[in-house]
């Protein structure tokens, strides 16, 4: 975790005086419920990196509701019918985020 909040923070610092806005999300995974749970761990490299003023988290759950093994080509990628529902979502929540 050190390792990404270090380099992702440096990539986000770039914007640090700029009018952009940095968007972190958690897209769609897996339709397989994760071998390994991360939900005890103390801190994650987003938790970090949205102390900046300049970067947004997406809550991590917002698009959870996709991960269903019909909308999955394999292991790890929407199929057809999941990008449908997916990009919509995606470029909505983008919106609000950029409406602020």
């Amino acid at each position: 975790r050190a390792f990404q909040t270090r380099w992702l923070g440096a990539i986000a610092d770039l914007y640090k005086n700029s009018s952009t806005r940095v968007i972190f999300i958690q897209p769609p995974r897996t339709p397989l419920p994760r071998p390994v749970s991360i939900a005890n761990w103390p801190w994650t490299t987003v938790d970090e990196l949205a102390k900046r003023p300049w970067v947004t988290v997406v809550d991590a759950q917002t698009f959870e509701y996709l991960e269903k093994p019909e909308l999955f080509s394999d292991y790890a990628h929407l199929n057809s019918e999941g990008q449908k529902q997916f990009s919509p979502a995606l470029a909505a929540k983008v919106k609000e985020i950029l409406a602020k």
